[in-house]
């Protein structure tokens, strides 16, 4: 033997056994493994205003969990390589995971979903954009677009360190009252209807047709990514018109803010609007409309009213308090919105006491303020400064301070904001305590006074009330101090969720919905070895795979491990007498893990990269398409391909997709001819199914891959399916060579170069009774004629024609292929048959 050709088949030998050991397939996450967001119970559920971003919301549920494994793909192969290379391909890579999830937000009403993000940097999802819910508060997001779907690296098929991305329906709810149920979440839970968590705002992963009938996508890696969601609520109970409520098309009004803080019935301190007078608070909310002074905050933990309240007084220079002369609430803002020769003047004559006064040292004021807020685009911490020049020229140094103002978003409102705290801080303001007689009864936290007082030398001085004490009546004296918030807003703190009720949703595996044991034909092995490919459905969407236990006369034992294999079953019957390629194909119902099937080309189809078996029909197929209502069309079929003819097939007959989860019954081959039976036993991190509740499948080995291939082509009188025949009628085929052929060949198709295996017997059939006298063998050719002078003599009669030809190599027999019945015709010819109008064939 020539030196290059012993290398070459030393290179053969070697990859295929390297390929035959394969790498061990990626383990799928159990669901006890599987890591939502966050599923916290007792989690606080937050409450925004403006724009905010909600970050890791709380999965109150989440199941339906369902995995896809991801194979690898090969380009292309050579037949020696089949068998190695068609399990190569069917290689685990990981793993993709769909899953049903229920995600609180915030409190509602939430007036748009502004964005959705992902992953650990905030990634926003592409093609989701400004939702906005519908009457009933509900709004259908479809994440349907390829770079969301690769949004986190793409398949790890194309990347290896790719985590996919998200894909499938989610329904957004704004948490209006009276919103609608969802009813994927009841099928889920078992309920007629879900609650509908009014007053909620929340989000639901679906099932849908855009992950064609799965649950949503969420990448390939069992983690799930960091969740964020950009919401604007602005709400407008005080009824400011023209939009008010609403500051700079991102914040809102923080008049708005403070009154739902202290009216609102289930977060708030829930006090009657009656006890507010609306104007001031109306009046207030619109010289901060018109100031662009808006905010955004998000309160996400517990906390007290008052520490609320006095955020958004310190951030818009503000106060709230009780009017004595009438009980209600009032809000004041700190402007220059009077005239200081209009305003009350507290002289020497009003005082009880002599004022005190202080003043403080230049040392404690500031000539820098950095105010650090919210970026609005990006929700991280930004900043912003102010100087004074004066200051800076008296004491001779930076004296500077940061001021958190997390609640505004924009960059020229904190500009401001820095300016007003820079006038505060840069000079030594006075500071007074001051007791005066009932003249005082008309101020108010927030409001402003003058005080003339002439030992002090003081005229004129306006000041602004920080907190009053009015006395009694027993005790007349009114004490005006420095502004401080002194009224006791009851504490307010977010209880609890109540348990859940949420269920495990993953349960035990099941035993498969079927299982197929089939012997392999040629083109699926190695050297013609004896093997059985196994395979089965799985009745549940969350068993990672199913292991083999094999009988061969000795007992099951563990012989192989494989994931799922898709499948369906036929909707319409399908007949034999399609196209070679068949470019319509049929429909198929009932499927489970189709939506891991991948489409190919003719080159592909060729190569036979998507198999599939009906019966014991192997077919090559070339698309899969779903159609949205539970079906799918697969298209581009060989029909018949390696030793198998095309047969007809029942509706309801299971399709199975082999070349996408069979396996091997065991993976060394068999040294002679077995009865074997297989039970595919699906397992999950709960444990493997029992092996006496699974039904075995068996099959007797006959030597299978040893066989010649039957003819393909094979026509009377240059017809596939023949009914009458005027004349002789002449039967041909073309040559198939198991040894010689590329992996599919159609039936139409022309003669395999080379010799052929052997030789071919030809039979005649009269109404299905072998005429021995006809019979051929020892055939090499690619036709047979059978007269009808022949036909005459044998069937006066006029009896149904049947060819049958079988190939044969030695002690083995290929299989058998037989043409329709057909019928001589010709006037005065089966004349009877035929005049009158009786179907023909009947």
């Amino acid at each position: 033997m020539a030196f290059w050709l012993v290398a070459i088949l030393f290179v053969a030998t070697t990859a295929v056994s390297a390929l035959l050991s394969r790498q061990r397939d990626v383990e799928p996450s159990a669901a006890g493994e599987f890591q939502v967001p966050v599923a916290e119970e007792g989690k606080t559920l937050p409450v925004i205003f403006g724009t905010c971003i909600v970050r890791d919301p709380n999965v109150v549920w989440w199941g339906d969990l369902a995995k896809n494994a991801v194979k690898s793909k090969v380009a292309g192969w050579h037949r020696i390589f089949t068998l190695s290379l068609l399990f190569e391909r069917s290689r685990v890579l990981g793993y993709q995971y769909f899953i049903g999830m229920q995600m609180a937000l915030c409190h509602g009403v939430v007036d748009q979903l502004i964005s959705i993000r992902a992953g650990d940097n905030d990634k926003p999802i592409p093609g989701v954009a400004n939702i906005l819910p519908g009457p009933t508060g509900e709004a259908v997001v479809d994440i349907s677009s390829n770079a969301a779907r690769d949004m986190f690296g793409g398949t790890i098929r194309d990347n290896p360190t790719g985590e996919g991305g998200l894909k499938g329906r989610l329904r957004f709810y704004s948490g209006k009252e009276g919103q609608p149920s969802n009813a994927y979440l009841a099928s889920q839970i078992g309920q007629a209807t879900a609650p509908a968590y009014s007053g909620v705002c929340q989000v639901v992963l679906e099932r849908s047709s855009i992950t064609k009938g799965w649950p949503f996508y969420v990448g390939t890696n069992p983690v799930i990514k960091k969740w964020a969601f950009v919401l604007r609520r602005c709400p407008n109970n005080l009824g400011l018109t023209a939009g008010h409520n609403i500051i700079g098309g991102w914040d809102a009004n923080p008049a708005e803010i403070a009154y739902e803080i202290m009216t609102n019935p289930v977060w708030g301190l829930g006090i009657p609007s009656a006890r507010f007078n609306l104007t001031s608070w109306r009046a207030a909310g619109e010289t901060l409309w018109t100031e662009g002074m808006g905010m955004s905050i998000k309160v996400d933990e517990p906390t007290s009213g008052d520490q609320l309240l006095g955020e958004i007084a310190r951030h818009v220079d503000g106060v709230f308090y009780t009017d004595p002369a009438t009980g209600l609430w009032e809000f004041k803002l700190a402007r220059a919105d009077y005239d200081p020769n209009t305003l009350l003047e507290i002289t020497q004559d009003d005082v009880l006491e002599a004022p005190e006064l202080t003043r403080g040292s230049w040392e404690e004021t500031l000539n820098e303020i950095k105010i650090k807020f919210t970026n609005r685009t990006t929700f991280k911490d930004d900043m912003v400064q102010a100087q004074e020049t004066a200051n800076h020229a008296v004491r001779g140094e930076i004296a500077s301070d940061t001021i958190s103002f997390k609640g505004f978003t924009s960059a020229a409102i904190a500009q401001k904001v820095a300016v007003r705290e820079l006038k505060i801080h840069s000079y030594p303001l006075a500071k007074a305590r001051i007791v005066a007689n009932r003249k005082a009864w008309n101020l108010r936290i927030g409001s402003v006074f003058k005080l003339t007082f002439a030992p002090y030398g003081i005229t004129g001085m306006v000041l602004r009330v920080g907190t009053i004490n009015y006395g009694d009546l027993a005790n007349p004296r009114i004490e005006v101090e420095a502004v401080e918030d002194i009224f006791n807003v009851a504490f307010t703190a977010y209880d609890p969720p109540a348990d859940s009720g949420w269920v495990d949703p993953v349960s035990d595996p099941l035993p498969p919905l079927a299982q197929v044991l089939e012997e392999m034909p040629y083109h699926l092995t190695d050297e013609a070895e004896r093997k059985l490919i196994v395979a089965a459905v799985r009745a549940e969407d969350q068993s990672d795979g199913y292991q083999v236990w094999s009988d061969e006369g000795q007992g099951y034992y563990h012989s192989n491990d494989e994931g799922p294999c898709p499948s369906a079953t036929l909707r319409d019957p399908y007949p034999r007498t399609t196209l070679a390629l068949d470019t319509v194909g049929f429909v198929i119902q009932g499927g489970r893990d189709l939506p891991g099937l991948e489409n190919t080309d003719a080159a592909g189809r060729v190569r036979g990269e998507n198999l599939l078996l009906i019966g014991e029909e192997w077919m090559s197929w070339t698309t899969a398409a779903d159609n949205g209502d539970g079906t799918w069309t697969v298209a581009g079929i060989v029909r018949g391909i390696f030793d198998t003819i095309p047969t007809d097939h029942a509706a309801g007959e299971r399709v199975w997709f082999i070349s996408d989860g069979g396996s091997l019954a065991r993976p060394d081959p068999y040294p002679i001819d077995l009865a074997v039976s297989a039970k595919c036993l699906p397992y999950s991190h709960r444990g493997v199914v029992p092996i006496e509740n699974v039904s075995p499948v068996t099959k007797t080995m006959a030597s299978r891959a040893q066989k010649p291939y039957p003819p393909g082509k094979a026509q009377v009188n240059g017809l596939y399916w023949p009914t009458d025949v005027v004349g002789d009628a002449a039967f041909t085929w073309a040559h198939r060579i198991r040894t010689a052929q590329p992996n599919v060949v159609q039936q139409d198709a022309a003669s395999v170069a080379g010799t052929i295996e052997g030789t071919y017997t030809v039979e005649v059939l009269l109404d299905g009774v072998v005429q021995g006298s006809r019979t051929q063998t020892g055939l090499t050719g690619t036709s047979f004629t059978y007269t009808l002078a022949q036909y005459l003599a044998d069937a006066p009669s006029g009896k149904a024609v049947q060819f049958r030809i079988t190939p044969i190599n030695g002690l083995l027999q290929g299989t058998v292929r037989t043409t329709d019945a057909f019928w001589f015709g010709g006037f005065g010819l089966n004349f009877g048959r035929n005049f009158g109008g009786m179907n023909k064939g009947a």
